[in-house]
C-alpha cells in the first residue's frame, strides 16, 4: 500500500490516505486531468501524522478557509482584547481568521453582528457567524459555524480557543442568531 497526496493549486492539499496501487493509480490519473495538480510524495512523518484522513476537515476546508484556519487555532489560549495567536478573544478570533483571507470585518462582536446579513440558523453553512447573549449585554459572544452543527470560538471557561456543538443546551438558549460575510 502506498499513501499519497494530491496537490491542487485551486484547493491546497487533498489527503487520499491509504489506498491499494490500481486504486492510488485511478485516483492520481482522475485528479491529474484538472489542471494546476501534481502529486507529491508523502514524507515517513507525515504518514505517521496523517495515517487517518480526517474527512471532516477536507469538506470545511473545500467549504470556506476561513474555518480551516479556526480549527487550526483550537487550542490557542484565550486572552481579553486578544487578536493573535498569542491570545484571542472571542471578536477578535473572527477578526483574525477572515483577515488571514483578505476580509476585513469589524473587532467587536456588536460591529461584527451589524456587518453581517441575517440568516435562519437552517441556512448555515461554514463561515458563517453566531451570536449569543452570555452576559446581561445583548450581543457578548460570537463564534464561527464550521458545519455539522460544529462551531468555533475563543471560550472564556476553557480559556482557550475550541469547538462546541450548537445543540449543547448552553448555547442553543443563548443563541440570537447567525450571519454572513461572504
Amino acid at each position: 500500500m502506498l499513501f499519497s497526496r494530491i496537490y491542487c493549486s485551486f484547493s491546497g492539499y487533498i489527503e487520499i490516505g491509504y489506498l491499494s496501487g490500481s486504486r492510488l493509480f485511478s485516483m492520481v490519473t482522475i485528479a491529474l486531468l484538472f489542471t494546476g495538480c501534481a502529486t507529491v510524495a508523502a514524507t515517513e512523518s507525515s504518514r505517521r501524522q496523517q495515517s487517518m484522513v480526517d474527512t471532516e476537515r477536507i469538506v470545511f476546508v473545500s467549504r470556506h478557509p476561513v474555518v480551516a484556519i479556526a480549527e487550526k487555532l483550537k487550542g490557542k489560549p484565550y486572552r481579553y482584547g486578544g487578536v493573535s495567536p498569542e491570545g484571542f478573544d472571542c471578536s477578535g478570533l473572527m477578526h483574525y481568521v477572515f483577515q488571514q483571507v483578505g476580509l476585513s470585518i469589524p473587532r467587536t462582536t456588536q460591529d461584527q453582528y451589524r456587518a453581517s446579513k441575517r440568516i435562519a440558523t437552517e441556512d448555515l453553512q461554514p463561515g458563517d457567524l453566531l451570536f449569543f447573549k452570555i452576559s446581561s449585554r445583548k450581543l457578548s459572544h460570537v463564534g464561527l459555524y464550521a458545519g455539522n452543527g460544529r462551531f468555533i470560538h475563543a471560550s472564556t471557561s476553557k480559556r482557550r480557543v475550541a469547538a462546541a456543538k450548537l445543540d449543547e443546551t448552553y448555547w442553543s438558549k443563548r443563541l440570537i442568531g447567525a450571519g454572513r460575510i461572504f
